[in-house]
This record gives structure tokens, C-alpha cells and sequence, in this order.
């Protein structure tokens, strides 16, 4: 039971916010700035380098169950972009 509600607490349903993708992050072992990573920030510029950024990525695609493809990527660059991104699939 306690592996489910873990599982749990890291789905994703909309609407999205910053401060969920912010808590998801914190969550990770990952190098971002999270004092850096505001709204409309990108993730390079609090620190995620590109393996962080492809670990977010996945992150987000298993919590949120939306595909990220390769086209897509430079789109989601922001966590307002991300947001933005994520709740126009979800809804």
C-alpha cells in the first residue's frame, strides 16, 4: 500500500501548475536552482544541464502519461511553457 500512495503522489493530473512541476523537481537529484527556476525561466538558466533536463522530461512524461517527442522539447523549455504544454494535451 505504501509504494502505491508514493506512486500516487508523484501523478499528475490537470490543470497543471509551476508549483507541481516545481515539487516534482525538488523530488529529483538534480542540480537546478530551484530559487532560479521561476515561471518563465529556462530550466538551463537555473542550472538543469541536458541530462537533467531529458530526467524532467521523463519525469513529467511517467507522472502525466503525455509524450514529450524530440519536436516538441524546445517548446517546453519554461515551466509556464511546460504548464501551458501539458494541460493542452490533458484536456
Amino acid at each position: 500500500m505504501d509504494s502505491l500512495a508514493a506512486n500516487q503522489d508523484q501523478i499528475l493530473v490537470p490543470p497543471i501548475t509551476p508549483s507541481q512541476i516545481r515539487a516534482l523537481i525538488a523530488r529529483m537529484d538534480s542540480v537546478i536552482d530551484l530559487d532560479k527556476l521561476k515561471d518563465g525561466t529556462p530550466f538551463a538558466d537555473a542550472g538543469a544541464d541536458s541530462l537533467d533536463f531529458f530526467n524532467i522530461i521523463s519525469e513529467i512524461q511517467m507522472a502525466t502519461g503525455v509524450i514529450i517527442s524530440d519536436e516538441d522539447i524546445e517548446q517546453v523549455n519554461t515551466l509556464n511553457n511546460l504548464v501551458a504544454f501539458l494541460n493542452a494535451r490533458m484536456s
